[in-house]
């Protein structure tokens, strides 16, 4: 790859020195852009990514072929229905093409009469695959619509409204749920199944292990990830202990979670040009609302320490909410507003506070950050091609003046302009009308019809079709796995529940006595232990099985969990 770019970009700066004058050779430039994908090889998860896409294409070809056909067929209905009816004058009182002349008066103004036909049409196949490529992405498709829905039965006639109201409304209809909401959706599959293989085989080392084999695996890189928890003594000073045991309640933690909706609903309460009367009791309730968190930190440092308080993630996001309510309501009492604003947007993020208390939610932000890592190398793939784009954009169409659909806010005269106008395309958000002002050819502009149509159209077929459905592939891949584990013969639910039981009887060192073992695995579920049921007898029968060996005389965890956890899932992997 970094050959062939190095090449393209020496023979593009000879012709450009050695034949300045052709004026084709200019257009060799956009090869230039190219160079970023050079970033591919310097990193893995791009690589990746890139890789999933790349082994894609023969399953989408496939796909493709289908979507063309379809595309083809209705491309040859739409010339055989609507080809030559969608001209129109711009007076809709005259009757033909033949009453289209002279000048009418348009409010007030005399304007000449003109026969016109709309960009989208189905004078030819090639216009109609256009106009049906735009269908498809959802977008700007409405007014060729109601034209097949107004075009006449005759050509050179004018259209009337609803003239041919139900064919042509069939016709979209029939044409988006096959092809938008069906076909276009193979291309989700196909890029989820490449990329599930591909990362299995980064992680497992083959896409063709069986079920219990991928169980194995990943249990086993399970337990390396494992740390003992540290033991927390419940203090011996009775206010202490109170505090303690209060914070390990439910009735606690409903009560906090309560606190939050309430807050919650009140923040929902704000409404613009509000009465000061109203704006002083939010206010109050406000004050109301940090004293119960800072009374809710309070008992929990007291009951838990510092050291254990400060170790949890959630702690320390309360502690910061209650550090900015604190600095805010000191902005509130001498009136600086403008930082005060500023601070009183952190009191949104009170709302995430729910989520600790709810282990769906929980479930779901899990799935979130487990899919950050791919999220970034999809978004890395995502922006380069982006700048590739944006490049090329600025010099394909930066000379377009601001003129219909090319504004001051969306034009391509220069790269930052163009990156954010091509954000505006891949979003779908009037896409159709600037792909049009683009491709306007001279004196009315300075496009080239050809050219735009092949711009935009590929890149939303590479952006929006492809590499934004890679995040859609991220997240069901993620959810995938934590429903395989659900039925994996050992979850790692059930490791979670036996790191919480070592933590009863380490000492802080990671180890446990051996006498201590036999109560642990007694009061372990099966089949990561043995239950309540079990005997002595059994214990011992259980634990000569296992190969876990003394450290100073006592139990080690890690191998413990290893040992534990092979005695249930292993199995003979392939080399």
């Amino acid at each position: 790859l970094d050959f062939s770019i190095v090449v393209v970009s020496v023979v593009v700066l000879a012709l450009d020195a050695l034949l300045p004058s052709v004026q084709w050779l200019k257009g060799l430039r956009v090869l230039r852009a190219l160079k970023p994908l050079r970033t591919l090889t310097r990193s893995p998860g791009m690589m990746l990514v890139f890789r999933s896409v790349t082994l894609s294409l023969a399953s989408m070809a496939n796909v493709s072929i289908v979507v063309g056909l379809f595309f083809l067929i209705f491309a040859i209905m739409g010339v055989q229905l609507f080809g030559g009816r969608f001209w129109t004058c711009n007076d809709i009182s005259v009757a033909n093409k033949a009453a289209c002349t002279g000048y009418f008066d348009d409010s007030g103004v005399l304007t000449e009469r003109v026969w016109t036909n709309p960009y989208q049409n189905y004078d030819n196949v090639g216009k109609a695959i256009l106009s049906l490529f735009i269908a498809v992405t959802l977008n700007g498709y409405s007014p060729a619509m109601y034209a097949a829905m107004a075009a006449p039965s005759n050509k050179d006639d004018q259209p009337k409204a609803t003239s041919n109201g139900i064919i042509g409304f069939l016709f979209y209809a029939a044409f988006i749920v096959i092809c938008a909401f069906c076909l276009l959706n193979l291309y989700v599959g196909v890029i989820f199944s490449e990329f599930s293989k591909i990362r299995l085989l980064s992680t497992a080392g083959s896409a063709f292990l069986t079920t219990k084999q991928q169980e194995w695996t990943a249990l086993a890189k399970m337990v390396f990830r494992l740390k003992p928890l540290q033991r927390n003594n419940p203090p011996t000073n009775r206010i202490r202990l109170s505090c303690y045991r209060a914070v390990h309640t439910k009735t606690f933690n409903y009560v906090i979670t309560t606190v939050i909706v309430v807050n919650i609903i009140i923040l929902a309460s704000t409404v613009y040009n509000e009465s000061t009367a109203f704006t002083n009791a939010k206010e109050a309730c406000n004050y109301g609302f940090t004293a119960i968190f800072i009374v809710e930190a309070a008992i929990k440092i007291t009951g838990l320490g510092w050291r254990s308080y400060w170790r949890n993630g959630w702690n320390k996001f309360d502690f910061f909410l209650i550090l900015m309510a604190i600095v805010d309501i000191g902005f509130t009492v001498i009136a600086a507003h403008g930082s005060q604003k500023l601070l009183r947007l952190l009191r949104i993020a009170r709302i995430i506070k729910l989520i600790k208390g709810f282990k769906g939610l929980k479930a779901l932000l899990t799935t979130l950050i487990i899919s950050l890592p791919a999220f970034y190398n999809v978004g890395a793939l995502l922006m380069l091609v982006f700048f590739m784009y944006s490049y090329v954009a600025v010099l394909l169409f930066g000379t377009i003046q601001p003129q219909a659909a090319i504004t001051n806010h969306a034009n391509f005269s220069n790269f930052g302009r163009a990156a954010l106008t091509m954000f505006r395309v891949s979003t779908g958000d009037d896409w159709v009308y600037i792909m049009q002002q683009c491709g306007v050819r001279p004196p009315n502009g300075c496009g080239n019809p050809i050219l735009s149509a092949l711009f935009f159209c590929s890149f939303t077929v590479i952006i929006t079709m492809i590499l934004l459905n890679l995040f859609t592939a991220v997240v069901l891949e993620n959810f995938e796995i934590q429903e395989e584990q659900a039925e994996w013969t050992l979850t790692p639910a059930a490791l979670e529940e036996f790191q919480e039981l070592w933590a009863e009887y380490d000492d802080g060192s990671g180890t446990i006595a051996p006498e201590q073992l036999q109560t642990l695995l007694i009061r372990t579920d099966p089949p990561l232990g043995l239950g309540r049921m079990a005997t002595g007898r059994d214990v011992l029968r259980f634990v000569f099985n296992l190969d876990i060996p003394l450290v100073n005389g006592r139990v080690p965890f890690h191998r413990t969990v290893y040992e534990l956890v092979r005695n249930v899932s292993e199995t003979q992997i392939p080399e």
